[in-house]
């Protein structure tokens, strides 16, 4: 008897989905263009997160970090965040150089 609710627990939490955290950047979108020195908002959607969550931004050239654009934030609220960048720059590095090939990621703090 122990054995067979043994087996049914774990066929239990072997079929039950998992549900993956998740952030997914949507602005800047992908082959999208900024001016340098402007003000253009970072935006992201995201899931499986509690919402007592803090993100990070970071900027990427290619395989290269470049910095991070923002430390500790509010990841948002029902499922969205967003963050408003001047465009360029990251903190304790110097600024970003016009060019192409950049990207950001949003990560929580934790990783």
């Amino acid at each position: 008897m122990k054995t067979s609710v043994l087996l049914s627990l774990c066929l239990l939490f072997v079929t039950l989905p998992a549900t993956a955290a998740s952030i997914e950047v949507t602005a800047p979108a992908a082959a999208g263009s900024w001016k340098l020195n402007t003000i253009k908002t970072i935006q992201w959607n995201f899931s499986g997160i509690d919402a007592s969550a803090t993100v990070r931004i970071i900027l990427w050239k290619g395989g290269d970090k470049i910095g991070i654009i923002a430390n500790q934030l509010p990841i948002g609220a029902n499922g969205q965040g967003s963050y408003a960048w001047n465009v360029g720059s990251v903190l304790a590095a110097p600024a970003a150089a016009a060019g192409s090939g950049y990207f950001v990621k949003v990560r929580t703090t934790d990783d």
